[in-house]
């Protein structure tokens, strides 16, 4: 890539920098994109797993586009402000945690009411155990990630 672009257009030292610290840019900036977008889908879900326990009726079929754009621009929103503002990698990584602080406000406080959600009568043991199996494990994984 770096070739056909200084090859195309400029083949001068200056030219080849350029392209270099264009790709430089870009792979941070997805890179950051990418560590930020995960914590913050991952939070969606578990706000719409909360909103799922508190109404089963509920359509979360429409609810899921707007959770998925919503943690795409917040995604880019910091990749785009660690990439212009933040020089200091240390920094970068104290601001990357706030995707993860919010998973954990959320999901902490979603597996409590989980529990207590499917304490209605109607549901079968099994069926308890297995989506709180399901939960903890999850949450346990997202928490060693």
């Amino acid at each position: 890539m770096l070739t056909a672009a200084t090859l195309y257009f400029d083949t001068g030292e200056d030219a080849q920098l350029k392209a270099m610290k264009f790709m430089t840019h870009f792979y941070l900036f997805s890179v950051r994109f990418i560590i930020a977008f995960v914590p913050l889908v991952e939070s969606a879900y578990a706000m719409d797993l909360v909103l799922i326990l508190r109404n089963p009726f509920a359509d979360n079929a429409a609810r899921t586009p707007k959770w998925l754009a919503a943690a795409t621009l917040t995604a880019l929103v910091f990749a785009s402000v660690a990439n212009h503002f933040i020089r200091d990698e240390f920094m970068s990584q104290i601001f990357f945690q706030i995707p993860r602080l919010v998973f954990f406000i959320v999901w902490v406080p979603a597996i409590p009411f989980a529990l207590y959600r499917l304490r209605q009568p109607g549901l079968s043991q099994k069926f308890r155990k297995d989506f709180m199996m399901r939960q903890l494990v999850y949450c346990g994984f997202m928490f060693l990630i």
